[in-house]
């Protein structure tokens, strides 16, 4: 769409890259997710940055004891009141939003459904 160059172009030229707003975060590939969890509602949040927007808000990524057990980390299931069941849906939504702004994260925690506030990173991608 003519929004996204206009929007992808200016940041190719100046820093050679694009520049978008995140949330400190890698999650789990969708193909394993339904898997893991038996459900196709949120992603996982496979790692969260040190000292990132999600660590600061204390999201939590998977963990693994050291008998090789893995523990599922916090699922988002949504940024500002916006479904978020899957990649396309997280990107979706921080396409619209700009760095430094805050979001609204929606997220379960084992039996629980937690709620915090997240200002959004700059994130590169080449």
């Amino acid at each position: 769409p003519v929004d996204t160059i206009k929007r992808v172009v200016p940041q190719i030229i100046s820093h050679g890259k694009i520049i978008r707003p995140g949330l400190g975060i890698s999650i789990v590939p969708d193909s394993m997710e339904e898997r893991m969890t038996g459900s196709d509602k949120g992603i996982i949040i496979g790692t969260v940055v040190d000292k990132g927007p999600a660590d600061k808000a204390g999201l939590r990524g998977m963990t693994q004891d050291k008998y090789g057990r893995v523990y599922l980390g916090d699922i988002i299931v949504s940024v500002d009141n916006k479904d978020v069941n899957n990649l396309d849906d997280i990107y979706q939504i921080l396409e619209n939003k700009k760095i430094g702004e805050e979001v609204a994260v929606k997220y379960r925690r084992e039996d629980k459904v937690l709620t915090t506030s997240i200002r959004l990173q700059a994130i590169s991608s080449n």
